[in-house]
């Protein structure tokens, strides 16, 4: 069991913030997960995580 909580604390998702050089307008925000590991994206699946990181997945 820990070492599955330990495969679940090593994914990262990271803001990055940017302003798009041909638009007008506020900063925007894309939502990037780091990359995982197969035992982590088959966790993340089973509990139902991968529902939460919307549509960011390669």
């Amino acid at each position: 069991m820990e070492q599955l909580i330990e495969e679940l604390e090593q994914i990262m998702q990271f803001a990055v913030l940017y302003h798009p050089q041909d638009e007008k307008g506020p900063n925007r925000v894309a939502l990037v997960l780091s990359k995982e590991t197969l035992a982590q994206q088959g966790l993340a699946k089973e509990l139902g995580l991968d529902a939460l990181r919307g549509s960011e997945r390669e």
